[in-house]
């Protein structure tokens, strides 16, 4: 069984992963300027985008994404998630998630997410949940997505009177 604490969800877009026919692909590799003229257009929807960031601006565009993201988790994601799994907060004030099979991986039956009774504790066991349930485990991986304490990893960077940015930051 693999159980996976959660605290916050995450906005999850749909991974793109576009199926080129045939004719794309021959008007790509003999047609000039085409693949250009493609890039400058994939390059040109990222770029519009960025208005979407735009605090006075770009509300219209982030509710777009909302939609598109909501209507995306609700249709994937099972039933009895769906609530926890739509997040709460607006989009944009987290870095964008792709889904890369997290929620259909929700559907598999070894797979349990619990996301209302957070770890009070780690025992020799397993885990202690705040409502003193035990999740038995034979192993336990903490998995956060970025380091926490050191940002920029080993890289040390200094500025002013010689405080380094982790002194900053801690």
């Amino acid at each position: 069984m693999i159980t996976q604490f959660s605290r916050q969800s995450h906005w999850l877009a749909e991974r793109p992963n576009p199926k080129y026919s045939t004719l794309f692909k021959w008007t790509m590799k003999w047609i000039p300027l085409a693949m250009r003229i493609y890039r400058a257009k994939l390059y040109w929807d990222k770029e519009k985008d960025f208005k979407g960031f735009d605090i006075e601006t770009g509300a219209e565009i982030r509710n777009g994404w909302s939609k598109e993201a909501g209507d995306y988790i609700r249709a994937n994601a099972p039933a009895k998630y769906r609530d926890f799994l739509v997040p709460k907060t607006e989009i944009g004030c987290k870095r964008r998630v792709n889904d890369t099979n997290y929620l259909s991986s929700l559907h598999q039956g070894n797979v349990n997410l619990i996301y209302d009774d957070p770890i009070d504790e780690i025992i020799a066991t397993g885990v202690r949940t705040q409502s003193g349930k035990i999740i038995a485990a034979e192993a336990i991986v903490l998995a956060n997505g970025f380091e926490t304490q050191k940002p920029f990893g080993s890289l040390e960077i200094f500025g002013e009177k010689g405080a380094s940015i982790q002194d900053h930051v801690s």
